[in-house]
């Protein structure tokens, strides 16, 4: 298995060495100082990727970032991300499930969660209010909810991969009933 981490004994004083080194690796490999974003880092060609992933706000989630790169990651979802029907998975529109104009639950809680986590309260109520409002519109035609939704025209349905849109999915589940307990407070 490949790891980027130093071997150590596994003595209870290792936990925070290993989060520290991992979190130390992460930005060393994954933050693009160009992109001034968090990116897939591919260690077989030692390159980062080019594609802008809303994945990079787990970095947010996890508390990974600095203040500086979360007021970056902040904005680049604001200004590139944000759709009517919330965050796209990617800035990238291909007829792939994992692209724009593709948003999965997931992706929501975490761009959620990690905006909160360094302050962004605003973004992350528009996130929100944009994810559920897409949902409660649709669900009013379908009477489901879906794994994943077209974001950027929340009316037509999401596509891409190699099967139809599933119906039911737990983590859409979740995530919605969560945002509707957080809007709540």
């Amino acid at each position: 298995m490949f790891s980027l981490l130093p071997k150590r004994s596994s003595t209870a004083d290792s936990v925070p060495y290993n989060a520290a080194a991992r979190r130390t690796l992460i930005n060393k490999y994954m933050w693009s100082e160009q992109q001034h974003f968090f990116v897939d880092y591919n260690h077989h060609k030692a390159s980062q990727s080019k594609v802008l992933s809303a994945a990079a706000s787990t970095a947010l989630f996890f508390n990974l970032a600095s203040e500086q790169q979360a007021q970056h990651i902040a904005e680049r979802l604001s200004r590139d991300f944000l759709k009517a029907g919330g965050i796209v998975t990617t800035v990238t529109s291909t007829s792939q499930q994992w692209d724009s104009p593709n948003g999965w639950a997931p992706l929501q809680w975490f761009a959620v969660k990690g905006l909160n986590n360094y302050g962004f309260s605003d973004l992350s109520k528009r996130i929100m209010k944009n994810w559920l409002t897409m949902v409660e519109n649709d669900f009013s035609v379908n009477q489901c909810l879906l794994e994943k939704y077209n974001a950027c025209v929340p009316q037509l349905k999401a596509g891409g991969g190699e099967y139809v849109v599933q119906q039911g999915f737990g983590w859409t589940n979740g995530v919605t009933s969560r945002f509707y307990t957080l809007c709540e407070d």
